[in-house]
Order: C-alpha cells, then structure tokens, then sequence
C-alpha cells in the first residue's frame, strides 16, 4: 500500500511539471510575440 502511494506521489509531481511547462511556455511565447 505504501508503495502504491509513493508512485501516485512521483506521477503527481511529474504532473503538476508538466501542468506548468504548459501554462508557463505559452504565457512566454505571447509575452516574446507581444515584444517584436
């Protein structure tokens, strides 16, 4: 049981990584567009 709530754990992370590369990289792309 505690193994299983260590993989949720790591998924999590690597999730909520993912999560920001894709809400942070588009908000920088539009804010390098805005600036040329």
């Amino acid at each position: 049981m505690w193994n299983v709530f260590l993989i949720i754990k790591n998924y999590a992370k690597y999730f909520n990584f993912i999560l920001i590369k894709l809400t942070i990289y588009p908000i920088i792309i539009l804010q390098v567009n805005k600036i040329k």
